[in-house]
């Protein structure tokens, strides 16, 4: 389980032409491509992945968190419902349960250089798999 530093949070609204988004995410055009899976609301309004429209705010302690962005489609959800852009801030215990697993993991990393320039490397990953 990951403690992001900030809890899922997005702005979003969903008009007849776009959904429109702002959110601290890690890739701006996964947000799109979930528009096929993720924003039923998207898909009831007939909209296509091109009509959503994301702006990415600076992100900061994510940790990883901001990859599954299940806070967004319930946002959409909500706009659609109230016809108004909604702002959605996942309490902290909301975003625990909603966080997928992560296996604890440890690296060892060791590094030499002379000078400027990185004469040597080893890194040493010990974690269980992320597969079941």
């Amino acid at each position: 389980m990951r403690r992001a530093i900030e809890q899922g949070r997005t702005l979003s609204q969903l008009t007849p032409e776009e959904i429109a988004g702002q959110s601290p995410l890690l890739d701006d055009e996964y947000y799109r491509l979930l528009a096929d899976d993720a924003f039923t609301a998207a898909m009831a309004a007939g909209l296509l992945p091109s009509q959503v429209n994301v702006h990415t705010t600076l992100l900061g302690g994510g940790f990883g968190r901001r990859l599954d962005v299940d806070f967004i489609p319930a946002a959409v959800q909500a706009s659609k419902a109230v016809g108004a852009p909604v702002k959605l801030i996942w309490t902290r215990e909301d975003d625990m349960t909603h966080d997928t697993y992560r296996p604890p993991a440890i690296l060892d990393l060791a590094a030499g250089f002379d000078g400027d320039r990185l004469t040597a490397w080893r890194l040493h990953i010990v974690s269980p798999s992320m597969i079941p």
